[in-house]
């Protein structure tokens, strides 16, 4: 009915009355009626509001300028939206408390109570104070975790990538995959097995994937725990440019040997894991197979490449900027070492740039490059060969190595020794009465008129006998022992007994003979080589009357000095000096063709010296001694020390 429907809309209006309260329509009226609010969410309604504003006084104009400002900064608003992408949920939680009232006395009331902006913008600051904290957390747990060293406190290094949950994995993309997929292919025509040099070996991709894969696994939970990766360091406080952990036993660069427990923090290292020592025997079982095959069945691969049982292991990773200078694997149990036990080096990762010769010099080393899965053995006559890493290969991992390792950019290399031979050493020695000379080195040469070297000329059993006399006599490596004249160090001069307990020891004859027999050899090498000159004017003969005896093991320091502490006849006839080298190598200085230029060369055990004439006088020095070098049949039948043994004859008196 028509009372029905005018109740209604009496209903309806008394519904909207509180939005429209006298107080609050009263400043409006004159501005266009009382309605105007009901259609403010249309576009006009928002073209009118700053004029609205500016109806509410200068105060509440001062108050919208200021959230018009900061509601106007690009910052927060492209942040707003940001958040409402990505956090809508938590937007409308925060919105929801803040409900208008049924009532309001004013819409300056209205602007106040209902501010959803303020927590806006609080929520824009958590959430970049947020991100800024998380971001210096990152920098400082990396910064912490790159720090790892031999400092007490230092945490251990992690080899893999952490693999969180929130961590967002790339695919690879086109040209990692083509790149991966040509590398397959080049090893396809690689020879699987390479003979580098008598007794070393490289396996080409032997540790298949899934073997690497668990390598890694391993050393990644070994090298988080006790005794794992650290940074290694000298006293001086410099620092090798890799991370190492060792396993068996553990080695100290400092000092360069091995010990039962990790000096800065007395860990114990781990243990090697039996897995790993499997894939050890199969890589020299595999390479003994090849020597068979490349022999004819003619080669023993057991002379060639001794069989090891790995005790110790030396793992260490490094990063795409790594490296590691040139150096010897010499610092296991002599017993080790004379029986030859081969180095079994795995490389995983990237790839690295090997370099590895006889000598200490970068220019004169061959290269080769070890790819993730490479396996290099060297033992035998190439177990003390210098070797070095010059630089790694940035991305030059396979692909799986990343994907399912979660491996560090860089290169893992773990290198199995044996560090005590147990068995006897079983080593054909040279014939006893033959001349144990290098086929490639010429027997005698003549360095500058009125010097000559005579490589390897003492024999097998005359080396022997040296020893054993001079260990008699009493040789150590405090002093020098003379024999014939006795010599003062104090006043550097020479008597004829010891100082300090009268002593008045002789020179074997079997020495004098030697050094008479030297002489000859040299002589008659001379008139060979020139044919009309006189030998004996080069190098005159000398019987010996006195003899320096040294066993050095290190040179403490390099003094060049000549050998003048004789008579002034003796110097005037310039009578030569003879000089024995037996043991361990020696680099030797002298002058070359010009006197101001000086020339080395090296000095093994077996070679005699000799110079006199134009050469007597010259300045000369040991400036290196190469440990453990001696021949292997001479510390299996002298128990030989490591070391060097010099004996140095002169003629005192000239009549």
């Amino acid at each position: 009915t028509a009372n029905g429907k005018a109740v209604r809309r009496k209903a309806k209006r008394q519904s909207r009355a509180p939005r429209f309260s006298a107080s609050a329509t009263a400043p409006m009226a004159g501005g266009g009626g009382g309605r105007k609010p009901a259609t403010s969410s249309s576009p006009s309604s928002r073209r009118q509001k700053p004029r609205a504003s500016r109806e509410f006084g200068p105060e509440r104009s001062l108050e919208s300028q200021k959230e018009g400002l900061c509601s106007s900064s690009p910052s927060v608003s492209s942040t707003e939206s940001t958040l409402q992408m990505v956090i809508p949920g938590l937007l409308k939680s925060l919105d929801s408390p803040v409900q208008p009232p049924k009532s309001l006395d004013s819409p300056l009331q209205t602007v106040k109570q209902v501010q959803p902006r303020k927590s806006l913008d609080s929520l824009v600051q958590m959430v970049g104070s947020m991100q800024l904290s998380k971001s210096t957390e990152s920098k400082s747990a990396s910064s912490g975790s790159g720090a790892a060293g031999s400092d007490l406190g230092a945490a251990p290094f992690d080899i893999c990538m952490g693999n969180s949950k929130g961590t967002v994995i790339l695919k690879h993309g086109l040209l990692e995959i083509n790149r991966e997929k040509r590398r397959a292919k080049e090893l396809s025509d690689i020879a699987p097995v390479q003979h580098l040099r008598p007794g070393m070996v490289l396996l080409k991709n032997f540790l298949k994937p899934d073997d690497q894969v668990k390598i890694i696994k391993h050393c990644r939970d070994l090298g988080v725990g006790p005794g794992g990766f650290y940074q290694p360091g000298y006293r001086e406080g410099a620092k090798l440019s890799l991370r190492m952990m060792c396993l068996g036993k553990n080695w100290d660069p400092d000092s360069g040997s091995y010990g039962d427990i990790r000096r800065f923090d007395a860990a114990q290292p781990p243990k090697i894991p039996e897995e790993l020592t499997k894939y050890v025997k199969d890589a020299i079982a595999a390479s003994h197979e090849f020597l068979k095959q490349r022999g004819k069945g003619a080669t023993n691969p057991d002379a060639e490449l001794p069989v090891m049982s790995p005790d110790i292991c030396i793992v260490n990773f490094y990063t795409t900027s790594g490296k590691l200078g040139f150096h010897q694997d010499n610092n296991e149990q002599r017993s080790s070492l004379a029986r030859g036990l081969p180095v079994v080096s795995f490389s995983l990762g990237d790839t690295a740039e090997f370099l590895y010769g006889d000598v200490r010099d970068d220019d004169k080393a061959s290269k080769i490059k070890l790819e993730s899965g490479d396996v290099l053995i060297f033992g035998g006559q190439s177990r003390h060969i210098f070797h070095g890493v010059s630089s790694i290969a940035p991305k030059s991992a396979p692909l799986w190595v990343t994907d399912k390792a979660n491996l560090r950019p860089g290169r893992l290399n773990l290198t199995f020794r044996q560090y005590n031979y147990k068995g006897s050493v079983n080593v054909t020695p040279a014939p006893f009465d033959t001349c144990v000379c290098d086929n490639n080195t010429a027997p005698l040469q003549h360095l500058r008129p009125g010097m000559v070297l005579l490589k390897k000329f003492l024999k097998a059993n005359d080396q022997v006998e040296i020893f054993k006399l001079c260990h008699n006599l009493g040789v150590n490596a405090r002093e020098c022992l003379c024999l014939g004249k006795k010599c003062n160090q104090y006043s550097n001069s020479y008597g004829d007994m010891r100082p300090f307990d009268g002593a008045q020891p002789d020179i074997p004859e079997i020495f004098k003979k030697l050094v008479e027999d030297a002489i000859e050899a040299s002589h008659e090498f001379l008139e060979q080589r020139r044919g009309t000159s006189n030998a004996l004017v080069e190098l005159p003969p000398m019987s010996p009357d006195m003899c320096t005896v040294r066993f050095d093991t290190i040179i403490p320091t390099i003094v060049l000095r000549q050998d003048t502490d004789v008579t002034e006849t003796s110097l005037a006839r310039e009578l030569p000096v003879v000089s024995f080298w037996l043991g361990d190598s020696a680099e030797f200085l002298y002058p070359g063709i010009r006197d101001d230029v000086a020339s080395k060369i090296d000095l093994e055990s077996g070679d005699v010296l000799i110079f006199g004439s134009q050469s007597r006088r010259i300045s000369h020095a040991v400036s290196s001694i190469k440990p453990r070098t001696a021949p292997m049949w001479l510390v299996d039948k002298t128990d030989l020390q490591a070391g060097l043994l010099n004996l140095t004859f002169r003629q005192y008196y000239h009549v």
